[in-house]
Order: structure tokens, then C-alpha cells, then sequence
């Protein structure tokens, strides 16, 4: 489905306070100012919808706006430091890709949130360099994948509770994962009987 951005219709507004940045008519594809590398808006597929964990879909209060200007956080932890850069937007409506009046990334790793406030989804979409393809906003599934750093490969992709990404050690991203199976384990094991004869009191969901 055609999201409203790309039809022209209820195009997204900036916030007060958020920095929203200027909107740029010029061609997003062709050659950065980095050099030859081709870049491209254009994504090979709209990203699938994520939601937080225990949080059924759900109409998210809240203003069209957006992209926000580029906003970032520092992170330090062994050999391992950076910083998460970051652009956000919501609106009524899924996206096919990031807004084009969004900056050009300057740094890989760079990471585009979408927030559809009629059911509280979110798409993301990370800034690669792809081999033969260039640069471009790759869309990533955070329910099935473990989302790479594209410079650091000890961090993996995660959203926080508040829906801002981080990128995270693997060591961490692992112990989340660990957590929300042993959950969703528990969540599914379920007392089963017939009659007088019980079949099962609970499932064992190990350690």
C-alpha cells in the first residue's frame, strides 16, 4: 500500500522544540559529497511492523511530525565505542522508506525509526553500504534478526522501551533474547487435563 508521504497527501509536519530539518527538493540518488559511492533512498522492501514486547497494537497518542534532525547518543564499553545517530518520525500511516527530506547520513550505522501512531508499530531502517548497491537505508526485522553494526561488530540493533535504537553489545542483545523466550515458555505453559487424569501439570522451560 502507498503510504500518504509518497501520494502527497498529509505530509509530515516538524515539532515544536524537535529541530524538524528543511525540506530539500533536490534528487536524493546519485553521488554523495564523500565521493563515488553511488547513494539511494530507494529500499528493496517495506520493513516489517515491530512492536514491543507485550504491547498489543494500539492507537499511540500523538502529532504527525518529522524527520527529526539527527539526534545521538554516545556509548563506551570495552573496545567497543561510538555513538547511535539516529532520525524519527511518526505519522497515521506506514512508510515505504525513510522521509526524503532526511540528511544524507554522514556515518554508517546511521538509523531511521518510523512510528505509526494508529496501531504503535514501529519501522526501522539502518544506513548500509551495500556491495554493488552503495549506500542506502536498509530495512531491518527486529523480530527475527539480530541487526548488525555495520563498523562495530560487537553491537547489535535494539529499540528501547521508549522506542529510541541503541546499538548494543551482542553479549546484551543475547542475554534479551535468552529473557524473552524463557517468557514467552512460560507464558505458553499451560496446566492440560482430562477429566481426572492429568496429562501434564506444567512444561519445564530450563535455564
Amino acid at each position: 500500500m502507498t503510504s500518504p508521504a509518497n501520494s502527497g497527501k498529509g505530509r509530515a509536519k516538524t515539532p515544536p522544540g524537535k529541530g524538524g530539518l528543511k525540506r530539500d527538493n533536490s534528487p536524493v540518488a546519485g553521488k554523495s559529497a564523500r565521493g563515488m559511492t553511488p547513494v539511494s533512498f530507494q529500499t528493496p522492501a517495506r520493513p516489517p511492523k515491530y512492536f514491543m514486547e507485550g504491547k498489543a497494537a494500539t492507537v499511540v497518542s500523538g502529532d504527525t511530525f518529522g524527520p527529526t534532525k539527527l539526534e545521538t547518543s554516545q556509548f563506551r564499553s570495552h573496545n567497543s565505542e561510538g555513538e547511535t545517530a539516529w532520525h524519527y518520525s511518526q505519522a497515521p500511516y506506514d512508510l515505504d522508506a525513510p522521509l526524503p527530506e532526511t540528511a544524507i547520513p554522514r556515518m554508517l550505522g546511521t538509523v531511521y525509526v518510523h512510528r505509526n501512531v494508529s496501531d504503535g508499530g514501529y519501522q526501522v531502517w539502518v544506513w548500509y553500504d551495500r556491495e554493488g548497491r552503495g549506500l542506502l537505508w536498509q530495512p531491518v526485522d527486529l523480530n527475527n534478526e539480530q541487526v548488525p553494526h555495520p563498523k562495530i561488530s560487537e553491537r547489535s540493533l535494539k529499540l528501547t522501551s521508549t522506542g529510541k535504537p541503541s546499538w548494543i553489545l551482542n553479549s546484551t542483545a543475547t542475554t534479551y533474547r535468552s529473557r524473552s523466550l524463557k517468557r514467552s515458555r512460560s507464558q505458553s505453559a499451560v496446566p492440560i487435563s482430562t477429566g481426572n487424569a492429568p496429562i501434564a501439570d506444567s512444561i519445564s522451560t530450563g535455564s
